[in-house]
């Protein structure tokens, strides 16, 4: 059983509360960004959430737990920022201490945008509401 608390830690995220976001982590936790090729430390990434220019807002959109990976559970999360921007980041965890601490992440991050003019010219798909 996965004990996990993903809310809790995407709340502490979109808050900035870096006190709260260290208990989440096994000290030596390894975190990868793919998308911008970068290997953080656990201080590391919480300064880079942290200290994020403004404030943003999170919500989770999907919890999946693995059975037969290298992670035990990915989340999809949205997130909004005080500037109008807005992705989804795609988190790949790894636990550790009794399904407690992240020991690994790796995380994705995606842009929210139109589909491209070429794609709406072609039909093949209809844009639906995200919830």
């Amino acid at each position: 059983m996965i004990i996990f608390e993903a809310k809790s830690f995407l709340n502490a995220i979109v808050t900035q509360n870096a006190k709260e976001l260290k208990g989440f982590f096994k000290p030596d936790a390894i975190i990868k960004w793919e998308d911008s090729h970068e290997q953080l430390s656990v201080e590391g990434y919480i300064r880079a959430n942290c200290e994020y220019p403004g404030s943003w807002q999170g919500k989770i959109k999907n919890i999946r737990h693995l059975k037969e990976s290298d992670a035990d559970m990915v989340v999809v999360s949205k997130i909004n920022d005080d500037k109008g921007i807005a992705f989804h980041v795609v988190s790949f965890i790894t636990l550790c201490e009794n399904k407690k601490l992240i020991t690994k992440l790796v995380e994705y991050y995606g842009d929210i945008n139109e589909p491209p003019q070429w794609r709406k010219d072609m039909g093949v798909a209809i844009r639906y509401d995200d919830d």
